[in-house]
């Protein structure tokens, strides 16, 4: 894959503003990877060529690495990082530990 453009990695695009970002920045000729911890992201269509998903859970160190070099692999580069991915917890925060912040 050649690098005309810039390669942009958004995590969370399965969904809300990463689906959003995702879709906007490849239908202006971004190449985006758009990842999600589920695959195949049934709502997530490649289109046009510019918008590729992968399978990444940012819990993962693991898994944050391979689909990391994945990209490398294929573009040379990441020139932009919208990191996306997100949690949430039920409950206040004073209630939470820091473990169960962490696994969440």
């Amino acid at each position: 894959m050649e690098r005309n453009g810039k390669v942009v990695l958004v995590t969370g695009a399965s969904s809300g503003i990463g689906k959003s970002c995702a879709k906007y920045l490849s239908e202006r000729g971004y190449t985006v990877f758009g990842t999600s911890r589920y695959f195949p992201p049934a709502n997530l269509l490649e289109t046009n060529g510019q918008f590729h998903t992968i399978r990444m859970d940012v819990t993962i160190d693991e898994s944050v690495n391979e689909a990391v070099q994945a990209i490398l692999n294929k573009t040379g580069g990441i020139d932009v990082l919208i990191n996306n991915a997100g949690c949430a917890l039920a409950g206040a925060i004073e209630d939470t530990s820091p473990e169960e912040a962490l696994n969440s």
